[in-house]
């Protein structure tokens, strides 16, 4: 009769999983509160002679964020890479918080004209490159870190810090207008969730340890290296002359290619 043993994880790995997710949360909390306080924001940074155009351009900017994703995807997988995840995440949690103090201290459009606009658009330039560096690395970062057998489950949690903190975003949303009048809300209630995005980031500390087995990637010529994380090795060449570790190639990480390697894992052993 066979008996399972379950290992739990120790503290300080359950610290860099609790860590990371709130750090995941912020970046999606930061996405959340601009779509929900997009009206005052265009109210507030755009010129009101064509109340439609201005809407428009907040969103227009908004959808900025995401093409810059795939670049902040790409400068931050090869940060931490290089350097290591932890510096890749703080960096990204940092650059955005940046954004929303931004916003959150922008000059209205009828003080500065087209600035504040401007700001606006430098802002979500700098969350969109953050969010599309911090989500690849947090999972990269946490599957590395995480027991072999949990690998997959504790890569998938980053979803789950993210949809709380784009309930959490909303939630104020509805908390604000709901305490505040319509005056208070268009002079300076909707720049409160944007600061306290960026107290959160900027006062979060990182709860991981630091990870020394990923500053370089495999050159050609070189024999195949091993990854160290934790008190454990992960093979960085299969025993087909593949990586192990290709679901971290180009700093992406997709958690179904995950589950398919842990699932190829178990069936071989």
């Amino acid at each position: 009769m066979s008996t399972t043993t379950t290992t739990r994880a120790p503290p300080s790995m359950r610290r860099t999983l609790i860590g990371t997710g709130i750090g995941n949360a912020v970046e999606w909390y930061d996405w959340a509160i601009y779509a929900t306080f997009a009206p005052f924001i265009s109210a507030q940074l755009f010129s009101q002679a064509d109340p439609t155009s201005a809407i428009l351009a907040t969103l227009a900017i908004f959808a900025v964020g995401f093409v810059a994703r795939p670049f902040g995807g790409y400068v931050f997988g090869w940060i931490g890479d290089r350097i290591g995840r932890k510096t890749s995440m703080t960096i990204a949690v940092g650059l955005a918080s940046a954004g929303s103090l931004l916003i959150g201290i922008a000059p209205t459009f009828e003080a500065v004209g087209v600035f504040a606009s401007l700001l606006l658009l430098v802002a979500r330039l700098s969350q969109g490159l953050a969010h599309g560096g911090e989500l690849p690395s947090s999972q990269t970062y946490l599957s590395e870190m995480a027991p072999r057998e949990d690998r997959g489950f504790w890569a998938t949690l980053i979803y789950f810090s993210g949809t709380i903190g784009i309930l959490f975003g909303t939630l104020m949303g509805a908390v604000l207008t709901a305490v505040l009048s319509e005056e208070a809300m268009g002079s300076f209630g909707w720049r409160i969730p944007f600061l306290v995005g960026c107290r959160d980031g900027f006062v979060r500390p990182l709860h991981a340890r630091p990870y020394e087995g990923n500053r370089g990637l495999r050159t050609a010529g070189q024999a195949p290296r091993t990854h160290v994380a934790a008190d454990r090795q992960i093979p960085q060449a299969g025993p087909a002359g593949h990586r192990a570790d290709s679901w971290a190639d180009s700093g992406v990480l997709r958690v179904g290619r995950i589950g398919s390697g842990v699932c190829d894992q178990r069936t071989r052993h």
